[in-house]
């Protein structure tokens, strides 16, 4: 399994001042392991959901990033299509619906935005750096393995 880091936990001074946020216990943990390190805030990034809380912030601190638009009804040639213009070289995802309320009222909308959705831009990503967020909600109650 690779792990992906952000590149100034490792050192690399990639940060927006020019610094880095290296850490000995995420360099400790990471031992052993296959590493991919990135950093949003230098390389080209595509941003899903960002008009959201995560995804406005990383348009406010990263460089070189754009946002994605809407990838509501999408298919997966739009969403090539979109990232194939972006030009990105990393995709973050930070869109969902993250609302438990929302999710239970529209269960399908809820399928397509947090699971369909993500699947559409892993197979679209085609050897791009794919950084997928989630939120801290546990869903239980599945008789079968879920999503």
């Amino acid at each position: 399994m690779k792990i992906l880091v952000s590149a100034c936990l490792l050192g690399q001074d990639c940060k927006y001042n020019g610094g880095n946020n290296y850490s000995e216990k995420v360099s400790e943990y990471i031992k052993g392991h296959d590493v991919v390190s990135a950093c949003p805030e230098v390389a080209g990034g595509l941003v899903t959901g960002s008009t959201g809380f995560v995804g406005g912030k990383i348009m406010e601190v990263c460089k070189d990033v754009v946002a994605s638009p809407s990838l509501r009804d999408a298919t997966l040639e739009k969403v090539k299509r979109i990232i194939d213009e972006s030009g990105a070289d990393v995709i973050i995802h930070t869109a969902a619906i993250s609302d438990i309320g929302e999710c239970q009222k529209d269960p399908e909308a809820s399928h397509i935005a947090n699971v369909e959705i993500p699947i559409l831009l892993a197979k679209a990503s085609e050897g791009r750096k794919l950084i997928c967020f989630s939120s801290d909600q546990v869903y239980s109650g599945l008789d079968d393995v879920g999503p």
